[in-house]
This record gives structure tokens, C-alpha cells and sequence, in this order.
């Protein structure tokens, strides 16, 4: 799978209820691509839970090797 990745602004239209996010490299994207949106706080929160696991990925191998 190619995942394809941007940071962007999100900002609310004036007289519209729908956000418009712009993309800093909308040239990744191609029309009707289906975007997802992570607030901040949830983004730090999977980023912590990443961080666990990637230890806990080394860590298991760090025991694979010395056996």
C-alpha cells in the first residue's frame, strides 16, 4: 500500500459549515482521495502508543538475538 502523507491547515469557510482542508502538498493528492483528519492531541497520543510498541518490537528482538 502507498501511503501518501501531508501536513495541512483546516479553516472553516465563511458561510459554509463544512471545513476546507488545504494540504501543504496538494500535489500528493489526486481528486476524491479520501483524507483523514487527527487533532493534535489524539496525533501526540498515537505517537506515544508507537513509541511502546517500537520498544517493545526491539526489545523482543533484542531477546531473539541473544538466544
Amino acid at each position: 500500500m502507498d501511503l501518501k502523507s501531508s501536513v495541512g491547515i483546516c479553516s472553516r469557510v465563511q458561510g459554509y459549515d463544512k471545513l476546507v482542508i488545504i494540504p501543504q502538498d496538494p500535489e500528493k493528492f489526486n481528486e476524491n482521495q479520501v483524507i483523514v483528519l487527527v487533532a493534535a492531541s489524539d496525533f501526540e497520543s498515537f505517537t506515544d502508543e508507537m513509541k511502546a510498541l517500537i520498544k517493545f518490537v526491539q526489545s523482543a528482538q533484542t531477546i531473539s538475538d541473544e538466544d
